[in-house]
């Protein structure tokens, strides 16, 4: 008997094809939400002068996960601050990724990847409030078992400036490094609007004087706050950062 193709197979490779193309969309589709969420928080915020897309929140430009709610949230009483918390503190693109993951190893913590979903398990941003999947909620940050590993990119004031904060650990990087990396995570931001910046608009903006105007600013508030500086890739830091965070 001559084999006849099952009408099943037409099927199949109907099911296939759609298959792959609702794959396809996922990450324009996940895009979407993150940059809706975004912009919806963005609203309730005044923005930059000179870049719509940063936030003006109390004079500081962030990127638009961080709210001005979130901020008074963080030094008014509402997020419970421990004696036996560790901050890593940073200027954007300054190795903070790294020291986090040594810092909450040393704490204890099972370093299983490092995407935001796995930073956000054991060493979160609680200035991230938007965002979708990736923010940082109040009852996540209690629910944290002690000592707590946490990250901020904001300046030694408001919840920072807070002696109930616990321990501060500030990483410093080479400025003109942090302004190349500042320049690719940038675009990748821009991504989210199909948008680009030339390394001439964005050095043009003065980014290499913003950090390192930044950084002597909080060098010099560290002897007040008792800040640990740790210089990103220095490998000898490690023993340091050990002994310090003992108990």
């Amino acid at each position: 008997m001559a084999w006849r193709p099952s009408r099943a197979v037409p099927c199949v490779a109907v099911l296939v094809a759609l298959a792959a193309s609702a794959l396809a969309l996922l990450p324009r589709l996940k895009k979407r939400r993150f940059r809706a969420a975004l912009s919806a928080a963005q609203a309730q915020e005044s923005t930059w002068a000179g870049n719509a897309l940063l936030s003006n929140i109390s004079g500081v430009p962030t990127v638009p996960f961080i709210t001005s709610r979130r901020i008074r949230e963080l030094a008014d009483g509402t997020f419970q601050h421990r004696p036996s918390d560790v901050w890593v503190v940073a200027y954007p693109k300054s190795g903070t990724s790294w020291v986090q993951a040594i810092v909450a190893s040393l704490l204890g913590q099972r370093i299983d990847g490092v995407t935001p979903g796995h930073f956000e398990r054991y060493c979160p941003w609680p200035e991230r409030a938007a965002g979708g999947w990736i923010a940082a909620t109040l009852d996540k940050l209690h629910a944290a078992p002690q000592p707590r590993c946490m990250k901020s990119h904001w300046p030694m004031r408001d919840h920072m400036a807070l002696e109930s904060r616990g321990k501060v650990i500030y990483v410093m990087r080479n400025v003109f490094d942090v302004a190349v990396s500042s320049f690719h995570h940038y675009n990748d931001f821009l991504n989210l609007w199909d948008r680009s910046s030339p390394w001439e608009e964005f050095f043009g903006k003065g980014t290499c004087a913003l950090v390192s105007n930044r950084v002597l600013a909080e060098l010099s508030r560290m002897h007040r706050t008792g800040a640990l500086p740790s210089f990103s890739m220095e490998g000898a830091c490690n023993h340091a950062l050990a002994r310090d965070l003992g108990p």
